[in-house]
């Protein structure tokens, strides 16, 4: 028994649903969607790789382009699929149906998660409440595709990695709560009576240093003479002093960018208007399902994979079709995207949490 909960202002189309919008459109119109989405991804990766502040900042770029590229496409003065309103009562009941599909959905994803990491990766398992301590978001941002030549600290699963090469003479101090091991360059040196640990490298040396977190908690320190501080992607210029806490203050933070800048523009974008612009492209695709998927469900997560990929172009990036795929489902199924974008923000927050609970 299947519960039926679109809304009565759509219409199915083939078990696809699409609003009382205008005509079918043309191939024209989704091929020019797709190139102009691939191409304007590929090249706000290539350019965060060369400008810190793109690279900084890539997520709002993207952001802004699922928003805005349906209406540069559309015709003037008309409102695409996405816009279309949706009634308070409907938007609540796509969100709690989202919810509801989230704890299925967890209840078979953690069981599998475990399976890969324990048994594919190469990672074990370490519960810790202490492990949900994180640094601050800089430093889950992609580093810069050139390494600086100072001070670099980007984050690698629980540890922070420190990457440093002086362009003159100087002198790094650092004081943490954690466990500090060398990785290459010069030793560690004993601890000063301050508890301080200090690296005076000479011009055009290299250090690069891990900090072991189980326990640790903050790392600070200072650099002399001035130098640039490079957080992940960010650049701090003539930075003397520096201070990473780790906290929980990481998780409203990463919610909140998940709704903002992640599910709500990847929703609009592929479940509010490529999907149902596909559904109106093949109106009888739909009932020709392959495993209970429409074509148009599956043309628009074939893309969002691809949308994926064109950032980083790494292919474990693809794998987002399958969930894509849920998404889209729960799109046709409730005729809005309100489902589909709790899922998304809850299946993104569960793999950071979850994840914070392997060691390689």
């Amino acid at each position: 028994m299947e519960l039926n909960t679109k809304s009565p202002a759509a219409t199915e189309v083939g078990s696809a649903v699409t609003d009382e919008a205008p005509a079918a459109p043309g191939s024209r119109e989704l091929f020019g969607a797709t190139a102009g989405l691939l191409l304007l991804l590929v090249a706000f990766d290539l350019l965060g790789s060369a400008v810190g502040w793109v690279g900084s900042n890539l997520l709002a770029f993207v952001a802004a382009t699922f928003l805005l590229l349906p209406d540069l496409i559309w015709p003037a003065g008309r409102a695409h699929p996405s816009q279309a309103d949706r009634p308070r009562r409907e938007q609540l009941r796509g969100i709690a149906i989202g919810l509801a599909f989230a704890t299925v959905v967890f209840a078979g994803f953690v069981p599998g998660y475990h399976l890969w990491n324990t048994r594919f990766a190469g990672r074990s398992l370490a519960p810790s409440l202490s492990a949900l301590r994180q640094p601050a978001n800089e430093l889950s941002l992609r580093p810069a595709s050139a390494a600086p030549t100072d001070l670099m600290i980007e984050r690698d699963g629980r540890d922070l990695l420190l990457h440093w090469q002086p362009a003159t003479t100087a002198t790094l101090t650092l004081l943490s709560d954690g466990k500090l091991e060398r990785v290459s360059g010069a030793p560690i040196p004993s601890r000063s009576p301050d508890g301080a640990l200090r690296f005076a490298l000479p011009a055009g040396e290299s250090l690069a240093l891990r900090l072991r977190v189980e326990s640790a908690h903050s790392l600070s320190g200072t650099v002399d003479p001035a130098t640039d501080l490079w957080l992940g992607s960010d650049a701090l210029p003539s930075a003397t002093a520096f201070s990473i806490p780790y906290h929980l203050r990481w998780i409203p933070w990463m919610l909140l960018m998940q709704v903002v800048l992640v599910a709500i523009p990847e929703e609009t974008f592929f479940r509010g208007y490529l999907l149902r612009r596909f559904a109106r492209l093949w109106p009888s695709a739909g009932s020709e399902r392959f495993l209970h998927v429409s074509a148009a469900n599956l043309a628009s997560s074939a893309i969002f994979a691809l949308a994926h990929f064109a950032i980083g172009f790494h292919p474990a990036r693809l794998a987002v079709f399958f969930p894509s795929l849920l998404f889209g489902r729960l799109a046709e199924r409730t005729g809005g995207i309100a489902a589909s974008v709790t899922l998304h923000v809850l299946s993104n927050l569960m793999m950071q949490l979850v994840s914070t609970q392997y060691l390689p």
